[in-house]
C-alpha cells in the first residue's frame, strides 16, 4: 500500500489532496479479482475512527514473466516458470491536516493453502494492507506533506532453496527521506465469512501465526537477513516452498524517524540448483595434516572442479582436479583454499576460503573424588595442545534442574543436591582457533546423614562423658587423645583441657563430618546462677536456677519449709521474712555447685484506725487517729475532710464504719482497719420561759432534760449544776444553760429574768409595791 501527497485540495483549499493506492501481486493463472475496493482511512490514534472508506477502481494489468533459462538463467537447473500478475487500485482523497494523521487499510480474505512459515492451514488467514500518512506533529516540519517509498523490486527473482540467493528489496523516496529496512510482521485480517469487508476492522492489527522457526522478523529462518541500509536479502535459503515475507522501511528526514511503509511477498523458493562454488566458512582443523574437501554447491551442472591448496611445499600435490579431493599439507599453518568448477565453460564459478591447520588438540579433563551430594566436584582440564596455549574452556556440569550449570574457569568445581549420573561436558579450545569436546559421566553418591550429642557442652573432669553420633556408615573420631572407641558411634571421652573432637563418617567414599568442643569442669561455683528478686510479706516468687550443662543436673533448694517443689531448678517460694535461700546442683557423679541467693521481703503495715468514736451532730468533728505505716487511704470519703491522711476529721450524718488501708514503702498490698463513728443528735433540753420578777423575789428555773446541766452565769443563783436552781437576780438577767448527755452531746438555751424594783411608801400603814424602773 502506497500514498502520494498530490498538493491542497480542490475542492476544499484547507485540505491536503492524496492519491492512495494499493498493488496486488497475484499469480498470473489466479481468478479474477474485484473490480473495485473500498480503501478505508482511519484517524491515525486511538480511538481511530473511521474518516472515509475510498471507493478505488481496479487499474489496467500488468504481466511480468521471467525469461528463459537460457537466456537469463543458463546456469541454473530446474528453473521454474514464473508469472505475476500486477493488479493496481487507486483513490484520490482530500484529507484535513491532522496533527496524528491518518491510517489507510485494506483487507481480505484468504491466503494460499501451504505456506510454508505460516501456521496450518494457512488458506483460513486473512490479509491486511495498511499505511501510515504522518500527521505535522510527527516530529518534523512539515511530516504530513510527504509521499510514501516506492519499492522497485522484481517479483520475479529465483530463489533456490537451500542454497544461497540475494534479492534487491529496495525502494525510492520521492522527497529523498533516508530509509532504512527491516523484516516485520505480516498481518491478518478478514475471515471467510466476509472475504471483501467494505471497511476494514479498526487499527492496531495483528500478526499472521507464524510457525517456528519463522517469525516476522526472520521470515525465512535463522540463515537469511536484510540489509537495513541497502535493502538486499540474502543469505541461505530456507527449503523450497512458499513464503510471506514483509519488508518495513523507515523513513528519517534530518536524523528524525517520522513515516513507515511496508511491503508483503508471497515469495516462492523453488527446487533449483545454481552453479555455485561454496566452500562454507573460514574455520580451524585441530586433528589431522590430511583433509577431504568437497563444494557444498555441487549440482547437475557442475561439470568439473579445479583445487588450488596454497600449500608450495607438498609439490605437485598443491592442485587436484577431484571433485572430493584429499589433501595431506606438508606443516601446520594457515591455507587459502581456492575452488573453481566448470573451469572453461559458460557457467563458471569461484571461490576461496581460508582455513587453519594445527593438528594436536586433545581435549579432556579429570573430575576428583569423592563425588557426594552437596559436597563441591573439583574438576581439572587436562587439554592439550601442539599449537598455540589453552584459552577457553566450556563447562557444562550436566543438572538438569538449573541452567546455571555451567562455568568458563579452567579447574571449577560445581555442587550437585541430588544423587545421579551426570554427563559432563567440556568444550576446551586454543589460542590457535582449535576447538573439541570431550564428555565423562559422574556417578553422584549421596552424602550420609549424620548428627551429633551433645552440642558443644562443659563437662564434669571428674568425670567420663559419653558423645553419641548417628548414622550409616563408618564413624572414625579425632584426636584420638583421651577418647575410648574411637572408631564407634558412642565413644567416652575425658579429656583435661578444652578439646573439640571430630567425627567422620564415610558411606562408600562420601564423607560427612560434624564436630563438638568438650571443656571440662571441676568447680562448678561459677557455672550457676540464679534469679535475684525482692518481696513484700504475703507475697510469694519464682526461684529458677541456671547452669552453663544442660544434661544431667540435680537441683535442691532449702529452707525447703518456704519452697513449693525444692528438687526442681523452677520453684515458687513464699518466705514471710527475709531469707537466704541455697541453691545446690550436683552435675555428674562428682560436681557440685551451690549458689546462695537472698531474697529480702518487706514487712507489711500493721494497721491501727484507732478507738470508735461519737459525733454530735451540729457539733465540732472528731478526729480519727491511724497509725501503722507511711500511707493511708479511707472508706467511704463520706464525711471525711483528707481520706488520704492518719488523722483526718470525721463529721458524718449517719453513724459510719470508717475503714483504712495502711501501706507501706515498696509495696503495693496494703493492710486494713476499722473505726466506728456513731453520729448522735443533741439531747432534747425543756427550759422556763423568760419570765418578769420583783427584786425581792426568789424564782426556781427548770431545764428539764437526760444528763447534766451547767448554768452561767453565777449570779443570783443557788447551784448551777442543779436542773431546777433558784435564782433571786436584783437586775434583769439572761441565765444560759448547757444540757449534756451520756455521749458528751450537748444543747444550748437561755433563760430572760426581768426584774421590777420594790419602792416603800410611809403614807399609811406599811405596804409594798413594784416599780418598773426605766
Amino acid at each position: 500500500m502506497y500514498y502520494e501527497y498530490l498538493g491542497r485540495g480542490i475542492n476544499d483549499t484547507t485540505k491536503l489532496r492524496y492519491k492512495i493506492g494499493l498493488n496486488f501481486y497475484m499469480s498470473c493463472t489466479s481468478g479474477v479479482l474485484e473490480s473495485s475496493y473500498n480503501l478505508s482511512v482511519f484517524e491515525g490514534s486511538f480511538p481511530y475512527n473511521l474518516v472515509v472508506d475510498a471507493f478505488a477502481p481496479l487499474g489496467p494489468d500488468a504481466n511480468i514473466n521471467n525469461c528463459t533459462a537460457e537466456s537469463c538463467y543458463p546456469c541454473i537447473s530446474l528453473i521454474p516458470s514464473i508469472c505475476y500478475r500486477i493488479r493496481n487500485y487507486e483513490a484520490i482523497v482530500e484529507l484535513a491536516p491532522s496533527p496524528n494523521g491518518y491510517i489507510i487499510s485494506k483487507q481480505r480474505c484468504c491466503r494460499v493453502f501451504g505456506i510454508t512459515n505460516l501456521s496450518s492451514p494457512s488458506d483460513a488467514v486473512g490479509e491486511t494492507y495498511s499505511i501510515a500518512i504522518p500527521g505535522f506533529n510527527a516530529g518534523v516540519p512539515n511530516a504530513h506533506i510527504n509521499s510514501s517509498p516506492k519499492f522497485i523490486f522484481n517479483d520475479t527473482a529465483i530463489v533456490c532453496g537451500n542454497n544461497l540467493f540475494s534479492i534487491n528489496f529496495n525502494a525510492i523516496d520521492p522527497d529523498g527521506d533516508s530509509l532504512v529496512y527491516s523484516f516485520c510482521n505480516a498481518l491478518t485480517g478478514g475471515d471467510a465469512s466476509n472475504a471483501d469487508p467494505g471497511t476494514a476492522s479498526t487499527p492496531p492489527y495483528e500478526s499472521v501465526p507464524y510457525v517456528i522457526p519463522y517469525s516476522g522478523g526472520a521470515p525465512l529462518g535463522p540463515a537469511a537477513s536484510i540489509n537495513p541500509v541497502t535493502g538486499v536479502i540474502s543469505g541461505t535459503a530456507p527449503a523450497p516452498g512458499e513464503y510471506v515475507l514483509t519488508v518495513c522501511v523507515a523513513e528519517y528526514r534530518n536524523g528524525v524517524h517520522f513515516a513507515d511503509s511496508r511491503k508483503e511477498l508471497h515469495l516462492k523458493i523453488a527446487d533449483c540448483s545454481p552453479v555455485v562454488a561454496d566452500l562454507g566458512p573460514e574455520f580451524t582443523t585441530c586433528g589431522d595434516l590430511t583433509l577431504a574437501f568437497s563444494n557444498n554447491g555441487d549440482n547437475s551442472a557442475v561439470q568439473n572442479w579445479f583445487w588450488e591448496f596454497g600449500d608450495p611445499a607438498s609439490g605437485t600435490n598443491d592442485s587436484s582436479v577431484s571433485q572430493f579431493p584429499v589433501h595431506t599439507f606438508s606443516t601446520a599453518g594457515d591455507y587459502t583454499i581456492k575452488l573453481i568448477v566448470n573451469r572453461g565453460l559458460p557457467c563458471i564459478d569461484s571461490t576461496e576460503k581460508r582455513i587453519h591447520v594445527f593438528p594436536g588438540f586433545f581435549p579432556g579433563f579429570a573430575p576428583l573424588a569423592p563425588f557426594c551430594v552437596g559436597q563441591p566436584v573439583s574438576f581439572t582440564d587436562t587439554t592439550h595442545t601442539n599449537y598455540g596455549t589453552v584459552s577457553n574452556w566450556s563447562w557444562n556440569f550436566g543438572d538438569p534442574v538449573t541452567l546455571a550449570d555451567t562455568s568458563h574457569l579452567q579447574n571449577p568445581t560445581y555442587t550437585y543436591n541430588t544423587p545421579g549420573l551426570y554427563n559432563v561436558k567440556l568444550v576446551s579450545g586454543n589460542s590457535k582457533g582449535c576447538k573439541d569436546t570431550a564428555y565423562r559421566d559422574v556417578q553422584v553418591l549421596i552424602t550420609p546423614a549424620l548428627s551429633l550429642l551433645p552440642n558443644d557442652t562443659s563437662y564434669c573432669g571428674l568425670d567420663t562423658l559419653q558423645l553419641t553420633a548417628t548414622g550409616t556408615g563408618n564413624f572414625s573420631w579425632s584426636p584420638a587423645t583421651n577418647i575410648t572407641g574411637g572408631n564407634t558411634a558412642t565413644p567416652l571421652v575425658y579429656p583435661t583441657v578444652p578439646t573439640k573432637y571430630i567425627v567422620t563418617l564415610d558411606l562408600a567414599g562420601c564423607r560427612n563430618r560434624d564436630s563438638v568442643t568438650i571443656t571440662p569442669l571441676q568447680d562448678l561455683s561459677n557455672a550457676i546462677t540464679a534469679n535475684p528478686a525482692a518481696i513484700c510479706q504475703e507475697d510469694s516468687l519464682t526461684l529458677t536456677g541456671s547452669c552453663n550443662k544442660t544434661n544431667n543436673l540435680s537441683w535442691q533448694w532449702s529452707p525447703a519449709v518456704s519452697v513449693l517443689s525444692p528438687a526442681t531448678q523452677s520453684t515458687r517460694a513464699f518466705p514471710a521474712v527475709t531469707t537466704t535461700y541455697t541453691l545446690t546442683t550436683k552435675w555428674g557423679a562428682h560436681c557440685i555447685a551451690t549458689k546462695t541467693l537472698k531474697i529480702p521481703v518487706t514487712p507489711l503495715a500493721i494497721p491501727n484506725a484507732g478507738p470508735d468514736s461519737t459525733f454530735c451532730l451540729g457539733q465540732a468533728a472528731v478526729p480519727l487517729v491511724a497509725s501503722g505505716g507511711v500511707s493511708y487511704q479511707w472508706a467511704p470519703t463520706t464525711g471525711l475532710s483528707n481520706p488520704n491522711i492518719a488523722n483526718p476529721l470525721a463529721s458524718p450524718a449517719v453513724t459510719t464504719s470508717y475503714i483504712v488501708a495502711v501501706g507501706v514503702t515498696g509495696c503495693s498490698r496494703t493492710k486494713k482497719d476499722t473505726v466506728v463513728v456513731t453520729a448522735r443528735p443533741k439531747p432534747l433540753l425543756q427550759l422556763t420561759n423568760d419570765t418578769l420578777i420583783c427584786s425581792i423575789d426568789t424564782i426556781q428555773l427548770s431545764a428539764a432534760g437526760p444528763g447534766t446541766v451547767s448554768w452561767t452565769p453565777n449570779y443570783n443563783i443557788n447551784n448551777t449544776a442543779s436542773h431546777t436552781p433558784l435564782i433571786s437576780p436584783d437586775v434583769p438577767t439572761v441565765y444560759h444553760v448547757r444540757l449534756t448527755d451520756a455521749y458528751n452531746c450537748f444543747k444550748d438555751d437561755s433563760v430572760f429574768v426581768d426584774v421590777k424594783l420594790v419602792v416603800t411608801v410611809n403614807a399609811g400603814p406599811d405596804t409594798s409595791i413594784c416599780k418598773t424602773e426605766g
